[in-house]
């Protein structure tokens, strides 16, 4: 299993401090290793950087899209001649591409029974 302290180790060093409690970041990245560790493949090595950097990746990800439900409600002040705007979109874009990123990094060290593909016309 993909080992969730190197993740969080990972995430700090290249996204910076998510925000979160200690035991709420630990556990995002505990879940987020558990759900990519079934579709490793046997013989790749669970320390292996592409890997740490994806569960970083869907780390984010998953950061994002948790701040962007939950302060949903307020995304622009205006207080004389100053005006604040919150663009979660913005915040969420970037994880995607990073997640994507990440992903075609890690893919010779997926399981190809890992990927669903619908209807796809070749």
């Amino acid at each position: 299993m993909i080992d969730s302290s190197a993740v969080e180790s990972a995430f700090t060093a290249v996204y910076g401090d998510s925000s979160l409690t200690s035991a709420d970041f630990s556990a995002l990245c505990e879940a987020v290793c558990s759900e990519i560790s079934p579709c490793v493949r046997e013989n790749a090595d669970p320390d292996d950087a592409r890997l740490i950097s994806l569960a970083a990746a869907c780390v984010l990800r998953a950061l994002a899209v948790r701040r962007g439900q939950g302060e949903a409600g307020l995304s622009e002040f205006k207080a004389g001649d100053v005006s604040v705007k919150r663009d979660f979109q913005k915040a969420l874009s970037f994880a995607e591409e990073e997640h994507r990123l990440k992903l075609v990094a890690a893919l010779p060290l997926l399981k190809d029974t890992s990927f669903y593909f619908g209807q796809v016309k070749i």
